[in-house]
């Protein structure tokens, strides 16, 4: 079978390193094939980029989780909040991104069909937001379903019975710092005493004041249940809320940190996508017109 070159609707700098692609007019067939009103998006191409692109992502996790590089993992229980991201998670992080939307983003442009009659640079354009695409997709589908499985545990955990035994709230460790007796023949604390002294911290902790009413009924049920005087009772309450604050602001300023480093590492990963997509449609054409 004859090939037939195709033919260029203007001429090409004699500089141009990729007489191919330069970006100075389009390409047209010689049968008068026209893309140009066609679609832009492929998104068979750009599904397929977002497939790569996930469980790419997915499988360099489940790597970073086993060699201790990974804040997150799919299997384990959840971690200590106040725990700042090292410096090899960050990396891993940033690399993931690269490579998983680097590879998603490639087969998104390399696989799309070809465009006759679009300028070289819409061409490139297209190729771009293919690759953006196909990463955009994987990302909103990861979370749909990082949402659905939370909902999900979310409600078993709301149908559980509320006085299940062996349960542990937030705040109970705090508690039991309070109530720590100075003698081992004092009895332990009731479910009501214990439960009234959490329900002070937890209200101390939203209002951020812990004095007057509050700080008095505090300081009777641990002189009640401890043996010590309301005075020091009332400063072991005082340092015990010092103590639970400055634990949520440790773990309000971790996710601060993590997040601000979980946007640069997307971010890496959009644009990584975005030029290999690039890339990817530009070694279809350079194939293609061989």
């Amino acid at each position: 079978m004859w090939q037939v070159p195709l033919t260029r609707t203007v001429l090409m700098h004699p500089s141009d390193p990729f007489p191919s692609l330069a970006a100075t007019g389009a390409f047209v067939a010689p049968n008068g094939e026209d893309h140009s009103l066609a679609a832009g998006v492929s998104w068979s191409a750009v599904l397929g980029g977002a497939i790569i692109v996930a469980s790419i992502s997915f499988i360099l996790l489940a790597l970073g989780a086993g060699l201790g590089l990974s804040s997150v993992s799919p299997w384990s229980a959840p971690r200590d909040t106040t725990k700042v991201i090292g410096m090899a998670t960050i990396a891993w992080l940033v690399i993931m991104q690269i490579i998983s939307g680097g590879l998603g983003g490639y087969l998104a442009g390399r696989i799309r069909h070809r465009w006759l009659g679009i300028h070289t640079d819409e061409t490139y354009f297209r190729d771009t937001v293919h690759g953006f695409l196909a990463w955009g997709l994987a990302l909103c589908g990861t979370v749909a379903f990082l949402a659905a499985a939370s909902s999900v545990m979310a409600g078993g955990a709301a149908a559980s019975p509320p006085d299940k035994p062996g349960e542990v709230s937030t705040n109970a460790y705090y508690v039991d710092v309070m109530l720590r007796p100075t003698t081992p023949a004092v009895a332990p604390a009731s479910a009501e005493v214990r439960g009234e002294l959490e329900r002070i911290l937890s209200r101390t902790l939203l209002m951020t004041n812990f004095a007057g009413d509050d700080k008095a009924a505090a300081g009777r049920i641990i002189s009640q249940q401890t043996g010590i005087g309301q005075p020091a009772a009332e400063q072991r309450a005082v340092d015990v809320v010092a103590m639970a604050s400055k634990a949520a602001e440790d773990a309000k300023d971790a996710v601060g940190h993590s997040l601000l480093w979980i946007f640069v590492g997307l971010l890496v990963g959009a644009f990584s996508a975005s030029l290999a997509a690039t890339i990817g449609g530009r070694t279809r054409d350079q194939l293609q017109r061989a």
